[in-house]
Formats: structure tokens, sequence, C-alpha cells
């Protein structure tokens, strides 16, 4: 390997370095089991995705509601069902 590639590529820190630093966003289903994928500590890389311009069986109006819920009633925290909902997707944007 040159020493000009080898400077271009460092070690990450950690998984969730990988995420935040690459701008990974992942989108997930409702039923997505998200308190195990939490463990991996990309909280800050989870949004949902919708498809609300389409009558399919894939699509789900409800989708953001769903997830509120799941942080309303403690299965995932409060503060994560806002930001797969709301400030995940507003960084992904630019909003």
């Amino acid at each position: 390997m040159t020493k000009q590639l080898r400077r271009t590529f460092r070690p990450l820190e950690s998984k969730e370095d990988l995420f935040r630093e690459c701008r990974y966003y992942v989108a997930c289903y409702t039923n997505d089991d998200l308190p195990d994928i939490l463990k991996y500590g990309i909280e800050d890389s989870l949004m949902i995705g919708t498809d609300y311009s389409h009558a399919d069986q894939s699509a789900e109006i409800e989708a953001l509601d769903v997830i509120e819920q799941r942080g309303a009633n403690g299965e995932i925290p409060a503060s994560v069902a806002r930001k797969i909902v709301e400030d995940n997707p507003r960084r992904f944007y630019g909003l």
C-alpha cells in the first residue's frame, strides 16, 4: 500500500463512528426489533421509512405513530423514538 493510500484510511474507534462520520442512515420498519438494534449504538442513524404516496402492502400510513407509541410504552426510550421519526430525518434532509 502506498503512503498516500495509508493516510486516506484511518481506523475508526467504533461502529458508531462509522455511521456518524460517514453519514450512514438506516430506514427501519415499525416491527423491527429496535431494542436489539439499539444495542449497536446507532440511534442517531435510524429513521422511519414510509411511502405515503403508494397504497400497497408495504405502505404503513401510521408508521410515525407506531414508533412514537413504542417510545411512549417504554419499549424503546421516548427520546430515541423522537430521533427516529423527527430528529434524524431532519438532519438527513438538511431541514
